[in-house]
Formats: structure tokens, sequence, C-alpha cells
């Protein structure tokens, strides 16, 4: 319970007050960026998550030149953007260091991933450099050993990305606020609850969410208010039985 991506999501939670927002570690010990390219679909799994960070490099500089860590990295984002249909951001995290010859070892993987996506306009993360910010003793106490985070690593690593989140967040809020919202269409003039009605598809589907957080972050008067009445496996003719019978109780 003392790992970063386990600390990250009650950061998330609790920043964002919602308990859907799930973070999951899927860190193989021994992995080089080129052996997780046969593995992003599988990463991926049936629902994509919207943004899959990205923490390697250590093991790469034993295996390979920063060249091929660079021709990975490439690869990975545009074969995890094609694997999601677009739908996860992939945010990389410049190579972290470490104690003694790890201190510096790993610093041409981390000039790696700051320069690709610089040149590509994407987003990264640099933790190397939050790393070495750090005081010396401060340093070395985030370290169970030469290249492995401890309990106090971990606890650096999620405020750290804590950190970027909220300064994301803030940015994207102060960008969005300088935008002038379009007129509210005259089919929501007046609506307050939006029903969302079907099968599968939107039953325990994030969409329904998305739809009406985007209409409330443009029209905040408005105040939508979501009510999915979706079921699973239903057909046209129980959906219609189903409109009758419970979802016009929902008023």
């Amino acid at each position: 319970d003392k790992l970063y991506w386990v600390l990250l999501q009650a950061q998330l939670r609790q920043a964002f007050t919602n308990d859907r927002i799930t973070v999951d570690g899927w860190g193989i010990g021994g992995a080089t960026l080129l052996d997780t390219l046969p593995w992003i679909e599988w990463m991926l799994g049936k629902e994509p998550p919207d943004l899959m960070t990205l923490m390697l490099g250590t093991n790469d500089c034993s295996a390979y030149d920063p060249a091929v860590f660079r021709w990975c990295l490439e690869q990975f984002g545009d074969r995890a953007a094609r694997a999601s249909g677009g739908h996860t951001a992939v945010l990389p995290f410049a190579t972290l260091p470490g104690l003694d010859q790890y201190l510096t070892k790993a610093d041409p993987y981390a000039e790696t991933v700051r320069q690709l996506m610089q040149t590509r306009q994407q987003p990264f993360l640099d933790l190397s450099q939050a790393f070495k910010a750090l005081p010396a003793d401060a340093y070395k106490a985030c370290f169970a050993d030469g290249v492995h985070l401890n309990v106090t690593g971990h606890e650096f690593v999620a405020r750290t990305v804590m950190q970027w989140v909220n300064e994301t967040a803030t940015a994207v809020g102060a960008a969005a606020a300088a935008v002038s919202a379009p007129p509210l269409p005259d089919l929501l003039k007046g609506v307050r609850r939006i029903l969302f009605h079907g099968d599968s598809l939107t039953d325990g589907s994030s969409y329904p969410d998305y739809v009406v957080n985007t209409l409330n972050g443009l029209y905040p008067e408005a105040r939508f208010e979501l009510l999915n009445a979706a079921g699973a496996g239903d057909t046209a003719a129980n959906l219609r039985q189903r409109l009758t019978a419970d979802v016009l109780a929902l008023k």
C-alpha cells in the first residue's frame, strides 16, 4: 500500500472527489522498453485507460544505447495510440537516476525522453530532474538499493506526479476559461436532468459522465444531472418496455 501508484490513486480520488478513479501498476521487473512493445495491447486491455505513465530506462541503459531507446519510445507512443483508438494518452517519465554508478548512468536516457517529447510537443514528467533537485541526504533516503525506490521514494514520486496533475489541471482550466462557451443550445434550455438509455455500451460506460461533465464545464450555471438507466443485454423491445415501466419513474 506504499507503492507510488497506490498512493497516487488515493491522492487523485481525494483531490477530484471521485472514488471511481483507478490507478494500476503494471511494472515488470527487469523489463526494458523494447520488451514492452509486444505487450501494449495486453496492458491496455479491453477498456483502455485514459492515461498510461511510462517509467523505464534503467534496464535499458545496460542493454542498448539511447538511439535504440528513442526508437522504442517512439514506437511505444505510436502503437499505444493505435491500439487504444486514440483514447489513451502516454506520459513518459524522464528515466530516474539512482545511487553509485546509476547517479549518472541513466542521464542519456532521461535526456532522450526530454528531447523526443519536446520535439513531438508532447508532455512528459521530468522525474530525473525532480530527484536530482533534492538535497543529497534526502536523495539517498529515497532508495532501497542502487536503483529501487523505498517507501520514501515512492511517496516522492506520488507527490511529484500529483503536482504535475494539479499544474496541468490549472493550466487547462485557465485555457478553458479564456475561451467563451457557445450559447446554450435551445434543446438544452430548461433542462436539468439528462437520461442515458441503452444497453451494455451505455451501462457502466464512462461516456455519459464525460458528456455531462463537459456540458457542466461549458455551462456551469445549468447544473446538469446525469441519469443512467441503461441495462446490459437489453433489446430495443425491452428498452421500450423499461422506458414506460421504470425509466420514466426517475422523472
